[in-house]
């Protein structure tokens, strides 16, 4: 038995719909719009892209604070689980085969959970951020029902980043690694997808203006 159909369909599915609309959101900016801003570079850094979007819309200086904040912890994460990936086993195909000779790994379950329960964090922060910046702003009824869709796709990243979460221990124990990491796995690429088509959705307008 194999969960490879699984792990494949959904690995296809969903960065090719996030694919779909980031390539709406560039052809809304570039081509149908005058403006374009640093978001719009960095969309496939989901979380980097929405809290840019984030400080952009800000009018005070605490929810500017806050997005400061919020994407240096992204940035600091980023770089930090970059350098962890290639360094948690030596050498490094113990990543996936356990059974090496000599081969030697970090406490994996501990850094996992951490950089789990962080991103989970963020994913969080992103969801309920909006809530402080809209309250200093005027929008009409359409505008509160785009930015509710986006809050629904937030609310979706945040509970795939929990069944991620609950994923960690049996993908971290087991010697059948490509077996039982597929359902996290799963779960990481939709959450993943989830935050660039929510970053996406929101910029989307010029398209229903022709």
């Amino acid at each position: 038995e194999s969960r490879a159909g699984k792990v494949t369909a959904v690995a296809i599915f969903t960065p090719l719909l996030a694919l779909v609309l980031v390539a709406l959101r560039l052809y809304s900016r570039f081509v149908l719009g005058k403006k374009r801003f640093l978001e719009d570079y960095v969309i496939v850094l989901a979380m980097l892209s929405i809290s840019l979007q984030y400080l952009r819309i800000s009018v005070m200086r605490l929810e500017k604070l806050l997005c400061y904040v919020l994407i240096s912890i992204i940035v600091l994460q980023g770089s930090i689980w970059c350098v962890l990936s290639f360094t948690l086993c030596t050498p490094f195909a113990a990543m996936w085969n356990r059974h090496i000779p000599g081969a030697k790994c970090v406490n994996i379950p501990m850094v996992y959970y951490a950089g789990l329960c962080l991103t989970m964090a963020m994913d969080f922060a992103i969801l309920l951020l909006p809530v402080l910046i809209l309250r200093h702003l005027t929008l009409r009824w359409y505008q509160k029902l785009v930015i509710a869709i986006v809050l629904s796709f937030g609310g979706l990243a945040c509970i795939f980043a929990v069944l991620r979460l609950t994923q960690v221990r049996t993908a971290t124990k087991t010697t059948d690694v490509l077996w039982d990491k597929a359902v996290s796995t799963i779960y990481g690429t939709i959450e993943i997808n989830t935050g660039i088509i929510c970053s996406s959705i929101v910029t989307l307008k010029p398209l229903f203006q022709r």
